[in-house]
């Protein structure tokens, strides 16, 4: 069984929500299932393992990781 790209994990300071990521695209008039692909296309490409919040039920990364992944993502878009 393939390991899972997302792990639970409790938020910590100073962390980036995943959806503040996308919605700067969103934002900036990029069609939403663009955003998505390229967002899934970033972590996976990157190795970078998605942490979730049960308690907030969000998704997050590190702030190097959200820097690395919009990175990838304006390069994608």
């Amino acid at each position: 069984m393939p390991k899972s790209n997302i792990i639970h994990a409790e938020r910590t300071a100073g962390s980036v929500e995943t959806m503040s990521i996308t919605a700067g695209f969103v934002a900036e008039g990029v069609p939403f299932m663009a955003v998505s692909a390229a967002f899934l296309s970033a972590h996976e490409a990157l190795s970078i393992r998605l942490k979730w919040d049960r308690a907030t039920n969000r998704g997050w990364v590190s702030p190097e990781e959200a820097d690395a992944i919009r990175e990838h993502m304006n390069a994608a878009l």
